[in-house]
């Protein structure tokens, strides 16, 4: 019996969320737990009401999507159905980033998050929200979590990318909240042989209960585990995120971990947008915190995809009044689903499969892969001081940054960058160049990672 991940849970958690922090977050999470169980066509109702809301409130309080409605024609009165929704119009990652001012309602609720995105699309984006959105996406984690068998206090150990830097009092603050939640976080940029080992001997000493990972990440983790014949236990959940889970990836993992891999879908903009439950038959979204379209684009006209379709994310994050994003198109592309019943019984829609979002890999100085998503994490920190980054690898190793600055630009973000590409491509030249504007591929789309054969 877990006796300190029930006292975690029943008393530890509580008293911190609820008690000291005065967050509803584990009453959402409750009626959340009840929701997922309404009919589809209820919980679109919620979802439209909710969006009825957040566009009034857009048209009367934030300036770029008066704007915008205005050119388009936009009552909200007329937002009845989800074909409806098709009237509002998109926005684009070139939009978000050149609308960052006018795209902040002028009156409550105000920005009192702020973050920005990691630019994988090659051009960072800086936004916020309000406290009340943060709420419903911590309660949307735990539910999502849930359906994997993760409960917080239960041992989890994340092969993850490098977080922010934290020094003194906040880097033990970080420590002390990672010890009480049983949190074990391992980098997992470098993926040589030795550092794979190194993190095989830290799980096995560790004996987690879930593991929370990068979707590559874990598969290379898992290929290990199986080339050496090291596993040593019995059937470990995993929770994948950051990349799509390929079918062989999801393969060996189960081999390493259990047939409990579970594949999630998120963005740093609106967080999770989509998770298996246990019958991995696509991946649940959130209606209650977020509309997830899947969108065709063509011949000017936009509309839904056919179930099984492939098209581009638009998503309209709910509870974020503060700096609204509706009708985003995050560059991500997935499987549109259709409404037959899941087999697990919740009403929530589901994506069928999500496409692409599989980092590209580079090497260091000893030719070593190294993951390249650590590219992401690092510039989600400084993505303030860059409108556009590309990152070439020449044939001899030779690592080259090409930096568009921003009006952000400070010199420390710039260095950070240079210091954390020599840290994990150890060995291999690293220099940087800036650009006025960085080059696009012949479909127009522009690769952050390019390696040279």
């Amino acid at each position: 019996m877990d006796v300190y991940g029930h006292l975690f849970r029943g008393v530890l958690f509580p008293l911190w969320e609820g008690v000291i922090r005065r967050r509803p977050t584990l009453g959402k999470l409750r009626s959340l737990q009840q929701t997922e169980w309404l009919s589809t066509e209820r919980l679109i109702e919620l979802q439209l009401s909710e969006l009825r809301g957040l566009v009034d409130h857009a048209d009367r309080h934030v300036p770029y999507y008066r704007e915008r409605f205005a050119a388009a024609g936009v009552d909200v009165r007329e937002l009845r159905t989800m074909n409806d929704v098709l009237r509002l119009p998109l926005l684009t990652r070139e939009d978000a980033q050149s609308s960052e001012a006018t795209r902040r309602s002028t009156s409550a609720p105000v920005v009192e998050i702020r973050k920005s995105t990691s630019g994988t699309l090659g051009l960072p984006l800086s936004f916020g929200y309000e406290r009340a959105s943060e709420d419903w996406r911590q309660a949307v984690r735990l539910r999502s979590y849930a359906w994997a068998g993760y409960r917080p206090g239960m041992r989890t150990f994340h092969f993850w990318g490098p977080g922010a830097r934290q020094e003194g009092w906040r880097k033990a603050k970080v420590d002390i909240d990672h010890s009480l939640r049983r949190d074990r976080y391992v980098d997992c940029s470098v993926r040589s042989a030795e550092r794979l080992d190194e993190a095989i001997a830290e799980l096995k000493r560790f004996r987690p209960q879930t593991i929370i990972c990068f979707s590559s990440a874990g598969a290379d983790l898992a290929r290990r585990v199986v080339e050496t014949g090291a596993r040593s236990w019995g059937t470990i959940p995993v929770l994948c995120g950051a990349e799509a889970l390929v079918p062989s990836d999801r393969k060996v993992m189960e081999e390493a971990f259990g047939p409990a891999v579970f594949e999630t879908y998120g963005s740093r903009e609106v967080m999770l947008m989509g998770a298996e439950c246990a019958e991995h038959d696509g991946l649940h979204i959130p209606m209650e915190n977020v509309i997830v379209e899947v969108v065709v684009r063509e011949g000017g006209t936009v509309r839904h995809a056919a179930p099984g379709e492939v098209g581009e994310i638009a998503v309209t994050d709910l509870h974020n009044r503060a700096m609204p994003f509706i009708r985003y198109l995050n560059g991500d592309r997935a499987v549109a689903g259709d409404d037959a019943p899941c087999a697990c019984g919740r009403g929530l829609r589901r994506l069928r499969a999500i496409e692409g979002r599989v980092a590209a890999m580079l090497r260091d100085g000893s030719g070593a892969p190294v993951g390249g998503l650590f590219v992401h994490a690092l510039l989600a920190h400084v993505g303030h001081a860059f409108r556009g980054f590309q990152v070439v690898q020449r044939a001899d190793g030779t690592v080259t940054l090409r930096l568009v600055k921003s009006n952000g630009f400070d010199e420390p973000a710039h260095r950070y960058l240079l210091d954390g590409f020599q840290k994990y491509l150890k060995g291999a030249p690293v220099i940087s160049e800036f650009w006025s504007e960085l080059p696009v591929s012949s479909s127009g789309k522009r690769q952050v990672i390019l390696r040279e054969a």
